[in-house]
């Protein structure tokens, strides 16, 4: 996954509400848990293992962080609401 910041052009072009902070998802394999958990393109993720993404950096950070062998919570804003989506944890 790649992700950037959620800047004024990414935020118009996913419609996404101005009080909405975190990392923009522009790129995603379709064969990572994040694809198969429900995380797209266009996504805007708030938070990682329940610690808040106001950046991309944040979440480069953060993700690298978790432990790949647990499962992840991580929330995230697409199709103009947030949800929560479970990863990994083999």
């Amino acid at each position: 996954m790649r992700v950037a910041d959620l800047d004024d052009e990414a935020r118009e072009a996913i419609h996404a509400p101005a009080s909405l902070k975190g990392a923009v998802i522009v790129e995603i394999d379709p064969d990572s848990d994040a694809y198969r958990a429900g995380l797209r393109q266009g996504f805007v993720i708030e938070e990682i293992d329940r610690k808040p993404v106001k950046s991309a950096a944040d979440a480069m950070r953060i993700g690298e962080g978790v432990k790949k062998d647990k499962p992840v919570l991580m929330r995230a804003w697409g199709g103009g609401q947030s949800r929560y989506f479970t990863l990994g944890g083999k």
